[in-house]
């Protein structure tokens, strides 16, 4: 997957035949750089190539040598700073897809991204359809509709960033297949993200 999310820049990376079996009681949790599959298998960390005809334990400093689970770690809006200080979204993961496609129905929002990755609440990035009003006047109707739109939603949207050029497949902010590229809207945003939540 070369864009988070985007279902149409999956390609294949890794190939790996199990001529003997170990798949079986593998589970998988990583593929390395090199090519490595990393996964659980009777209790111990090891790894498979496509060049080995087996399994190899796996040694790091500082564990033992057997492992009887691990858990994979899930992108998420929460982060593992705030986690360790105790400040955690309700303690659950925020999917943004779905405040987006939510506040997407309101006729006054062109665009929108959900930031707020290391915040105690979620912000938003939103290109607004054109209209001949004030910026407060525009901002307090953005408001209105957010709550409007996003009621049923886990998370609420807290403070808002404007912009005025819409996201393009030109300046870089959008995929070939139109979709957002987000982290490239935050990074480009990424003062006036800061400045939101000051």
């Amino acid at each position: 997957m070369k864009d988070y999310g985007v279902k149409e820049s999956w390609s294949k990376e890794h190939e790996f035949k199990d001529p003997v079996g170990y798949f079986v009681t593998f589970m998988l949790k990583a593929i390395t750089e090199e090519g490595q599959i990393l996964g659980i298998h009777r209790d111990r960390l090891q790894a498979y190539t496509t060049t080995t005809t087996g399994l190899v334990t796996v040694e790091i400093d500082g564990l033992p040598s057997w492992i009887s689970e691990a858990w994979d770690l899930v992108p998420s809006f929460v982060s593992l700073k705030d986690i360790a200080r105790g400040l955690q979204l309700e303690g659950e993961n925020v999917e943004p897809v779905e405040l987006e496609e939510a506040a997407m129905r309101s006729s006054l929002i062109q665009q929108i991204v959900v930031v707020g990755q290391d915040q105690r609440r979620l912000g938003a990035i939103i290109v607004p359809n054109k209209g001949d009003l004030s910026k407060d006047k525009m901002t307090s109707l953005l408001y209105e509709e957010l709550r409007k739109w996003t009621s049923g939603c886990s998370f609420q949207i807290g403070p808002i960033l404007i912009v005025d050029e819409p996201f393009t497949i030109d300046s870089g902010l959008m995929t070939p297949t139109m979709k957002i590229r987000r982290d490239r809207v935050a990074a480009q945003y990424k003062e006036q993200i800061e400045n939101l939540y000051k």
